[in-house]
């Protein structure tokens, strides 16, 4: 039955991508986060180069027939520097055959996000995109909390493919999805559906916890903390509320998490435990690694090679040889070039965004002050919980960066022509 609902899925977005590029970056980012093939259990062919091409192919088609202008934006430069860092960082790698095999992987993952960033120029377009996201990684998330609650135990395993068949990378996904439907939810004018998104922004939260990942963990915290006291709220009401509810909301977290959560120390001291202790040892040989190469690393995909002249005693636990620091892991692999260049195209996303919200604050567009903040705490998502992992090119991440560039420069659009009116 799944197999057969996915496969009829699959016609219907070939079929609507065909007819407009909307469609096409709708179906890619479905294939891409959904995973439909890991959803069905179907032995089939990858779905991800034929979204590519299609892609590709209904961009062609509508820009030869007039329908689409391809318009570049903030996030695309950035996504097109990180590609660049990548590329030479690779010609220059102690190890070349690896390296261009990364970066052939590097590229394929940031290209379609680009392709999509340059398409996207209105709000139905733009609704359609993330509307996607969050149901493809929520389906999951929400499966992964009823599991959680009902087994009263961690959902450490999700057995979805790609990206996200690690547990702890799975978790920022979800950590990156809560604010989408929190703010499609606000937005929203009907009450059933509004409800229905209430409910999975609840479960999304909740699947955070019980995937017992301390990263995601901390990131949830750290992202509702910044949700109750964002500017245009009463903000002051809402930490009061929460500093006096805390105390009533603490025995409803599971002992695992809680469990989980201390065996970090926080003092900066040695870690006890022991999977705390060693990833330590990972970040600090990572960081080791990187003051030796410092500018463009040891290429794309290389570190893991290169990290047994810097672990202590060589590879830990099960071979382990990452940082466990997405931080960490960019200025290995792509040098403090690389790591400057994310960091930036962060902080001006961000920034962009922000200016964005203070403005529609003043004019009263609340709507749209939703999506800034919305697509403001996704990013941080990403950076507060890939604080403990290593996906340094993550699908995702890229994805959110380029519907937001499109959102920027769409904004920018709208008020200049407001301008222009008023004039």
């Amino acid at each position: 039955m799944r197999g057969k609902l996915v496969m009829l899925l699959v016609c219907m977005g070939i079929l609507w991508g065909i007819k407009e590029p909307v469609g096409a970056a709708v179906f890619y980012v479905w294939v891409t986060l959904f995973r439909p093939l890991d959803f069905a259990f179907a032995p089939l062919p990858s779905l991800a180069p034929i979204a590519f091409a299609l892609l590709v192919v209904s961009i062609g088609i509508a820009s030869a027939r007039g329908i689409v202008k391809l318009k570049w934006n903030i996030a695309c430069s950035y996504l097109l520097a990180i590609i660049c860092v990548a590329f030479l960082s690779a010609c220059i790698a102690p190890i070349q055959e690896r390296a261009w095999e990364k970066f052939t992987e590097v590229w394929k993952i940031i290209l379609p996000s680009i392709l999509i960033s340059m398409i996207i120029s209105t709000e139905r377009e733009y609704r359609a995109v993330i509307i996607t996201f969050a149901g493809s990684i929520g389906i999951w998330a929400i499966q992964a909390a009823i599991h959680g609650a009902m087994s009263g135990g961690a959902a450490e395993s999700m057995s979805i493919g790609g990206q996200m068949s690690d547990r702890n990378d799975f978790a920022v996904g979800v950590l990156m999805t809560w604010p989408i439907f929190y703010y499609l939810g606000l937005n929203e004018k009907r009450k059933l559906i509004k409800k229905g998104i209430q409910g999975a922004t609840f479960l999304t939260c909740l699947c955070v916890i019980v995937s017992n990942s301390r990263g995601a963990m901390l990131g949830l915290f750290a992202t509702l903390f910044m949700n109750i006291t964002r500017k245009g709220t009463k903000r002051i009401k809402n930490l009061v509320t929460t500093v006096v509810l805390l105390p009533l909301m603490i025995p409803l977290i599971p002992q695992y998490a809680i469990d989980r959560l201390n065996t970090i120390n926080f003092s900066g001291g040695e870690q006890k435990e022991a999977s705390a202790n060693a990833r330590t040892v990972l970040m600090k040989s990572g960081l080791t690694g990187s003051l030796d190469r410092p500018f463009f690393g040891f290429g794309p995909g290389c570190w893991p090679i290169h990290a047994h002249k810097y672990i202590p005693g060589g590879a830990m636990g099960d071979g382990a040889v990452e940082p466990h620091c997405v931080w960490i892991k960019i200025s290995t692999e792509l040098g403090f070039v690389g790591l400057g260049v994310y960091l930036l195209m962060f902080w001006r996303i961000t920034a962009n965004l922000k200016k964005i919200q203070k403005r529609c604050l003043r004019i009263g567009r609340k709507d749209y002050y939703n999506y800034a903040y919305m697509l403001q705490l996704s990013i941080m998502g990403f950076c507060l919980g890939a604080s403990l992992i290593n996906q340094s090119f993550y699908e995702y991440m890229f994805l959110v960066i380029a519907v937001s560039g499109a959102f920027i420069r769409s904004w920018k659009v709208y008020m200049e022509s407001a301008e222009e009116a008023d004039k």
